[in-house]
């Protein structure tokens, strides 16, 4: 009604209608800063819908931004290719990498290699070196020592041989060993100069001479070395080399090569005596001591002796 600002309800009970206009009053009350709040979201609300609105207005049209929505279409498609390229160079950047690392790892092992190489080279060089010092010692101690037994043969085959007035050097060949005699005047002597027995006696003097140049005290045996010579050079060789041969000689004879005569001249070289003698019907060899003969004894008793000669 006009004179109550509550206007009467009906059908409700006084609480109900107490109730009814606490509401209405906390509704009156509460409302007009609620109005103020929504009213300046609202505002701001038309201010930014009018920005968009100009924005929008500003914007352009489709037909203008087909050329640029081509150009970002082929941006995108080109970014495409170019992250395929990226991904395929990044293949090949790991796989030249792996290639590095193995090429890296073989330049090490060559390294090493080469390093070994280098010193098998020093090596090798250090071993060439050490050859031709070797061979150039050989040769220099080679050389001394054929001097040396270039003198000793020819000292030994004077000594022997009725020749030496004749032979006045001997020498031997550093390379090919072949023995050249030389005759006072320093010319060459053929070796068809001399007779069988003189080359038997040169054979004689080398081994004589290789004996005393070697400077070892090597036996020496001999077989029959006087059956071949004349009576002067079985002089020489019994007299001059037989007791100087070596510290101890084996001297092979028959009774008709080593005589009562040699003997006795050989005497005072010997040790002992060994007479070899065969048997026809027990086809063997029995060895007794002594000689063919003794100084009171005139015949030969065999053909076999053997000398066992110690100075």
């Amino acid at each position: 009604s006009a004179s109550s600002p509550h206007e009467h309800v009906d059908d409700l009970s006084m609480s109900e209608q107490d109730q009814l206009e606490g509401w209405i009053d906390r509704a009156l009350h509460d409302a007009a800063p609620e109005t103020m709040r929504v009213a300046a979201r609202l505002e701001t609300a038309t201010r930014r819908l009018q920005h968009i609105a100009a924005t929008l207005a500003q914007a352009p049209t489709e037909d203008s931004l087909k050329p640029i929505v081509a150009a970002i279409n082929d941006a995108h498609k080109n970014l495409g290719a170019a992250e395929r390229d990226a991904a395929s160079l990044d293949d090949q950047l790991a796989g030249t990498r792996r290639q590095i690392a193995d090429v890296d790892r073989r330049i090490v092992r060559l390294t090493a290699r080469l390093t070994e190489e280098s010193k098998a080279n020093e090596r090798a060089a250090t071993v060439k070196r050490s050859q031709a010092a070797l061979k150039q010692y050989l040769v220099a101690v080679t050389e001394l020592k054929l001097r040396q037994l270039g003198s000793e043969l020819t000292e030994r085959f004077g000594a022997i041989c009725r020749k030496d007035a004749l032979v006045r050097r001997i020498r031997i060949h550093p390379e090919s060993f072949e023995i050249a005699l030389f005759d006072n005047d320093g010319h060459i002597l053929p070796k068809e100069a001399l007779s069988a027995g003189e080359k038997q006696m040169l054979a004689v003097a080398i081994l004589w001479a290789l004996s005393r140049t070697s400077g070892r005290p090597l036996p020496v045996i001999i077989d029959t070395p006087l059956a071949r010579l004349d009576a002067d050079h079985r002089r020489l060789l019994v007299e001059g080399y037989l007791p100087e041969a070596s510290h101890q000689v084996v001297l092979l004879s028959t009774d008709t090569e080593v005589d009562k005569q040699t003997l006795f001249a050989l005497e005072p070289a010997l040790s002992h005596s060994y007479h070899l003698r065969y048997d026809d019907a027990a086809q063997a060899t029995t060895v007794t001591t002594g000689y063919f003969w003794s100084r009171h004894d005139d015949s030969p008793t065999s053909t076999g002796q053997v000398f066992h000669g110690s100075r």
